[in-house]
């Protein structure tokens, strides 16, 4: 499996260009570029770890991209005005695209759809219910919460939850995206103004709702149970993906409760699936190898797949 410890971005003065596909001098003296390519590198590990936690600081870029390499094209102001940017694009492809203009407007022509909040802890604890069972009922949905991380994160690979640490992302996507819509009906976000058509308020109750998605991972138990959690990558992460129009295979199993586990749980493969997987594998890296003209033998993947690390380690 590919993790961000499995990538080499940054080789002997050389960066490696999303849009090209290859490696190319980091040349400070032509700032314009090399603040291109330094973005492009950046917002591609963003999405990785903003799916645990809903930020976008550079102490969740350091390993990859060092701040001392930042200070060649930026300054500490312009870098951080950046990375907020990258954060709002996140946050609004997310809660206002994916929740808010698809999501919650699908949902809201499902019978039992909740018309008014609730008053107290027990009107919460049933819409809590509500949005679970819509969650489980409708994989569509996650597809479109996830999208916006797609072309770096391998949700496939986190779907199959076949260790500890895979088994914690796929509850923690499912708890993301109840919290979402609880949140969203809270703030009266799921409505909209019958003349405008937008949604109902504003910027101030947007920048409430964002605030408290940036804390959800820095809450008890989340923040213990996603410590060194591996983020999958795409296998193609180097040469970009696209979100697929179908949905995705058992992005929310049925099986499980979104409540809170003790322990992040996991099933064994089966040897005929383990079989598959490894076919799949062959067959996707020589489609890579196919689209790129063999530049998949100098990408930023460096380690073999069998020598990547799991997600529980």
């Amino acid at each position: 499996m590919y993790t961000l410890n499995s990538i080499k971005a940054i080789v002997d003065g050389e960066i490696w260009d999303f849009s090209n596909f290859k490696f190319v001098p980091l040349d400070p003296l032509d700032q314009k570029n090399c603040q291109r390519l330094l973005i492009q590198y950046a917002r591609r590990v963003l999405k990785v770890t903003y799916l645990t936690t809903h930020d976008c600081r550079q102490e969740d870029l350091e390993s990859c991209l060092p701040l001392q390499t930042i200070l060649q094209a930026f300054d500490i102001a312009g870098w951080e005005k950046k990375l907020k940017e990258i954060r709002s694009e996140l946050h609004r492809g997310t809660l206002t695209t994916a929740l808010s203009e698809k999501i919650i407007p699908k949902w809201q022509q499902i019978p039992g759809y909740p018309v008014q909040p609730g008053e107290g802890e027990d009107g919460k604890e049933e819409r809590m219910r509500i949005w679970e069972r819509f969650v489980l009922e409708d994989s569509e949905a996650m597809r479109w919460f996830v999208a916006p991380l797609w072309e770096s994160v391998n949700f496939g690979e986190i779907s199959c939850a076949d260790n500890p640490g895979l088994a914690t992302l796929d509850e923690w996507m499912k708890v993301c995206l109840v919290a979402a819509v609880e949140m969203a009906f809270s703030l009266q976000r799921d409505a909209r103004d019958p003349i405008t058509g937008k949604t109902k308020g504003g910027n101030h109750v947007a920048y409430i709702m964002n605030r408290e998605w940036e804390a959800m991972p820095t809450r008890e138990p989340w923040r213990s149970r996603l410590a060194g959690v591996l983020v999958p990558l795409n296998n193609n992460f180097g040469s970009g993906s696209r979100v697929p129009t179908t949905t995705m295979p058992s992005i929310v199993n049925v099986a499980q409760l979104l409540t809170p586990r003790k322990t992040s749980g996991g099933h064994r493969r089966t040897s005929s699936s383990s079989e598959k997987r490894k076919k799949e594998q062959e067959q996707r890296h020589k489609r890579r190898q196919s689209r790129s003209s063999g530049v998949a033998e100098k990408n930023i993947l460096f380690m073999d797949e069998g020598e990547g690390e799991t997600a529980d380690e």
